[in-house]
């Protein structure tokens, strides 16, 4: 039995159900279904053994999505949705090394300390996450987002400057609540949007 993942967000529904509805005009209504509704939920049925998108998670979503292109006749998505949780801990990690525009190898000098005795030259990053598992890769990403916002923090205060963005590529990484704005955490897709719309804003302004 695999592990849970996260639930399929509002916005991968829409995209399997445009994806479906497509897949329906094509060749669903020749299938003998009343209608794309009970067709949709006999193809999540036959994919993921669901009831439906609501009971889907995010392993779910590339399987779903190439059962209809596959209908569709068009190229199929590429899979690279972590299987397990460790590989979403190493995702998580590579995500705040680059946030912080830390490399592997300062992330590997962690887990080297972590791992004590039982350290040998060579070692990779990956072999040395599979030791400390999981929640031990959690710890070191802890780490490493600690030390980020500490020098971060320190080169503010001693420029005069205020304390940069956090640009996160996903929202499971986002701080809960309150932390998100504390921090000034955003998502990489909203930060480049906004950044496309003041150009814009600045003109109406100056026509003003």
């Amino acid at each position: 039995m695999r592990e849970p993942s996260r639930p399929l967000s509002a916005k991968q529904k829409a995209a399997l159900c445009h994806l479906c509805g497509r897949a329906w005009n094509a060749c669903g209504r020749a299938m003998g279904y009343a209608d794309v509704t009970e067709f949709r939920h006999a193809c999540v049925f036959d994919v993921t053994g669901h009831n439906g998108l609501t009971d889907c998670d995010q392993l779910d979503y590339i399987p779903l999505a190439n059962y209809w292109l596959a209908m569709l006749g068009e190229p199929l998505r590429e899979d690279r949705t972590p299987q397990d949780a460790l590989a979403r801990s190493l995702c998580v990690l590579r995500d705040a090394l680059a946030r912080w525009e830390f490399s592997e190898a300062y992330a590997a000098a962690i887990m080297r300390s972590r791992i004590g005795a039982l350290y040998a030259p060579g070692m990779s990053l990956c072999y040395m996450a599979s030791m400390l598992k999981a929640e031990g890769v959690r710890q070191v990403t802890y780490t490493v987002i600690n030390r980020g916002r500490e020098r971060a923090r320190k080169s503010a205060e001693a420029g005069g400057w205020p304390l940069p963005e956090e640009p996160h590529a996903s929202a499971s990484t986002l701080p809960p609540g309150g932390l998100a704005e504390h921090f000034g955490a955003t998502l990489a897709q909203e930060k480049a949007r906004s950044r496309t719309t003041r150009p814009g804003k600045r003109k109406e302004a100056a026509h003003a």
